[in-house]
């Protein structure tokens, strides 16, 4: 059976802007999209990559590459974009995923961190997509293996399938990033190699085993209220609740309608 028969494996990676996302995609896939170093307010906002087959073969990839909290993120207005957002991503990826991928520079791992895994593997899919780990910028480690090996995150309390040391550094000096390169190359096929071993067959239907659409947003928004200082959950009801963040009528009515609100 020909890769372009095979239903496509759905991986959603996120993580807070500047942690290597599109470094990571653009090595994988070939291509060359435009890096950020931060962004206020993009969270949950979604790009969808085209299916890339994998170089060994096999069913083609699709990466979701999807933005997580960013140091920056308060305030109602970033809330009120992250709730559009969400209400999107639900509405966008119904079809669900085959894995995930958790995408963070290694050093300390702060509470930008955990709360980015919170938010995604325990509040947006509620522990039933499997989850990998791609450590950013391990280029000044003794090797692409060190920091994984020196921190143990399953004993911080954060389940991951793997974790896998890597790094897309790049340097205007040739000599440099000739060396960078082969670190590139030998980074992305250990992150293929994990996307091969850990994906599911079938893509996992978060929304229905999380308990349907808007269990999905209040378990979400009841997470990131705090941190954007959003107005309490209004005893679910969505469209009081998207009036009160400031959309205006026809906006909440549209988009609770959209969740069967």
């Amino acid at each position: 059976m020909s890769a372009s028969t095979l239903r496509p494996k759905r991986v959603l990676v996120f993580g807070a802007c500047g942690q290597g996302k599109t470094s990571l995609l653009n090595e994988l896939l070939g291509t060359h999209m435009e890096t950020s170093s931060g962004a206020v307010g993009c969270t949950f906002k979604t790009t969808t990559c085209e299916p890339h087959v994998p170089p060994g073969g096999g069913a083609p990839v699709v990466f979701i590459d999807t933005a997580g909290l960013n140091e920056a993120d308060h305030g109602t207005v970033p809330g009120r974009e992250a709730v559009k957002n969400l209400l999107e991503f639900l509405r966008s990826n119904r079809e669900g995923f085959n894995l995930m991928v958790m995408v963070h520079r290694c050093g300390r791992l702060d509470s930008l961190f955990g709360n980015n895994y919170d938010l995604f593997v325990k509040g947006l899919v509620n522990n039933s997509v499997p989850v990998i780990f791609v450590t950013t910028g391990c280029e000044n480690e003794e090797n692409l293996d060190s920091w994984p090996r020196a921190n143990n995150v399953g004993a911080m309390g954060w389940h991951f399938e793997d974790v896998v040391g890597t790094t897309f550094a790049r340097s205007p000096n040739a000599r440099v990033d000739a060396e960078f390169a082969k670190m590139r190359l030998e980074s992305a096929q250990r992150v293929w190699n994990a996307v091969n071993v850990h994906a599911r067959a079938a893509p996992v239907d978060f929304v229905t085993s999380g308990g349907g659409f808007k269990s999905i947003v209040r378990r979400v928004y009841n997470f990131i209220s705090t941190i954007f200082n959003l107005p309490k959950w209004a005893d679910g009801v969505l469209t009081a609740l998207l009036i009160r963040l400031g959309f205006s009528s026809d906006e909440a009515v549209d988009l609770a309608r959209k969740l069967g609100d």
